[in-house]
């Protein structure tokens, strides 16, 4: 029996949720970018995940798709804070930004880690390369905490 070629497109779907899930269990090991023996691999991970989303961005579809999907696995997952600061990239990003704001503050609280990130994204297309709106974010984040 022969069986069907799979989709290109189904593959770079499991690449991006395989890289996920890996970046997810160096992150709860302590391995962040730029610390932790898995740092780098971290950041080429979430780099990697950051162009394909910027790709999906790019063909104009699953923006508000995603959106509800990061807003439903926040609400399954609510102590996996990644999930949030997606859900809230995805918020400000679709001009809901005060409510944006409250979720990163609630993720910055609870992990400054993903402040740095912010400028990141902007420099993969995946948030407005824009200062001021940069700056917004990142002084949600607690005064003192250390990213």
């Amino acid at each position: 029996m022969r069986h069907a070629r799979r989709p290109r497109k189904r593959f770079e779907t499991i690449g991006v949720a395989v890289t996920a899930l890996a970046c997810i269990a160096f992150m709860a090991d302590g391995n962040v970018p730029g610390r932790g023996a898995y740092g780098e691999n971290v950041s080429k991970g979430l780099d990697f995940i950051a162009v394909k989303l910027k790709e999906v961005r790019e063909g104009g579809k699953g923006a508000e798709e995603a959106l509800k999907m990061y807003e439903q696995a926040a609400k399954l997952a609510p102590d996996v804070v990644e999930l949030q600061f997606w859900a809230a990239v995805s918020m400000y990003t679709n001009d809901r930004q005060a409510e944006a704001l409250k979720l990163f503050r609630t993720v910055f609280g609870r992990e400054a880690r993903w402040v740095p990130l912010i400028p990141r994204l902007a420099k993969a297309g995946l948030f407005p390369d824009d200062a001021a709106k940069i700056k917004e974010v990142q002084a949600v984040a607690p005064k003192g905490a250390k990213w």
